[in-house]
C-alpha cells in the first residue's frame, strides 16, 4: 500500500512523490480518497495518513507517509471504514 501524491497540497501540483510501502498487519479493509487513506485491521483499529488537512484522516495533528492510529473510544470497535474527499467514516459497533 502506498500514496503517491504525498507531500502535494491543494495549491501545488509540482511535487510528484514515490508510492511508499507501508507495512501494516491483519487489514481487512482499505478506503482511499484524493489525499487521504485509511486502513482497519482485525482488532477494530483503525490507521489514517496522507494529507490530514481538516484533522481527515481523524487523527489531531500530523499525517504524513506512515499510517498513525486513529484513537478510537475504549468501549467501541470499528467495523466499516470510508474515506472522502474531505472527511472520514466510521462504523463502530459497541464492544
Amino acid at each position: 500500500m502506498g500514496q503517491v501524491r504525498i507531500g502535494e497540497t491543494w495549491f501545488s501540483s509540482d511535487k510528484v512523490n514515490k508510492p511508499t510501502r507501508v507495512e501494516l498487519d491483519n487489514v481487512v479493509a482499505i478506503s482511499w480518497k484524493q489525499h487521504h487513506i485509511l486502513a482497519l485491521d482485525t482488532e477494530g483499529a483503525v490507521f489514517g495518513w496522507g494529507d490530514n488537512w481538516d484533522d481527515r484522516c481523524g487523527i489531531d495533528s500530523g499525517g504524513g507517509e506512515k499510517p498513525t492510529r486513529v484513537p478510537i473510544p475504549a468501549n467501541y470497535a470499528v467495523t466499516q471504514i470510508s474515506a472522502g474527499m474531505w472527511h472520514s467514516m466510521f462504523k463502530c459497533e459497541s464492544k
